[in-house]
């Protein structure tokens, strides 16, 4: 079996073979718990949605498709009340906050309700194609990379775009954050991981009082620190 995508979640492997099936692989189980084929895999986009059913991004169009079901079909998907053609480019989810989060490649990103697909924000900056991105509910701050190499911070209460920056050289591959926020993680084309200490100060013990951004409430023009490696 040659492979065209594979996409890790923690439900399984979402994986395209070159022949066009689409299926998800259980690393326990070590076998395929669903699959289906009717689509060239050349087409085609995967990315993880809901357990069991990813979404397909074919041309300008989006499908879910559910693998548990008998009769397995693509099935047109929408989002309410908002129109993107440029093509979903990530796709995330948010335990804390149950939001699942829609990256697209002209640089949008949507945070939408987990349960009704309901738009909660939707934010763009004209930094390239989103690759991650990360909800920082305690300091109202949405985090996101690109394949532009740009590291991207939103006031989520205005929308507005609070910072952007070159990180890598080259996209982004990977974003991590702590739990509030103040160290980033990042990978990019470059070769390079970078370790990122960021300039606000919300205090990393639980129960501890929140503090605010420092002086102006946004990062600083140099950010903060990095150490990278490769």
């Amino acid at each position: 079996m040659q492979l065209y995508q594979l996409t890790y979640t923690e439900h399984g492997l979402i994986y395209v073979t070159q022949s066009g099936e689409i299926g998800i692989y259980d690393i326990r189980r070590q076998a395929s718990v669903g699959s289906y084929v009717g689509l060239a895999a050349g087409d085609v986009d995967v990315f993880a949605f809901k357990p069991m059913t990813p979404l397909i991004n074919v041309g300008v169009e989006l499908y879910e498709l559910d693998l548990r079901a008998r009769k397995k079909k693509p099935r047109l998907f929408t989002f309410r009340g908002y129109i993107n053609d440029s093509g979903i480019s990530y796709t995330g989810t948010s335990r804390s906050a149950n939001a699942l989060y829609f990256g697209f490649r002209d640089g949008s990103l949507l945070i939408c309700d987990e349960k009704t697909l309901k738009p909660l924000y939707h934010l763009y900056h004209d930094s390239g194609p989103i690759t991650g991105f990360r909800l920082l509910p305690t300091i109202s701050v949405g985090l996101a990379s690109t394949a532009l190499g740009k590291l991207v911070f939103w006031d989520l209460g205005s929308g507005e775009t609070m910072e952007h920056f070159s990180a890598h050289r080259g996209g982004i591959s990977s974003l991590q954050t702590s739990r509030n926020g103040r160290f980033l993680l990042t990978s990019g084309a470059d070769d390079q991981v970078r370790l990122w200490e960021t300039s606000w100060t919300v205090t990393e013990d639980v129960g501890a009082t929140r503090l605010p951004w420092v002086e102006t409430r946004k990062p600083t023009t140099k950010f903060g620190r990095f150490f990278g490696f490769s």
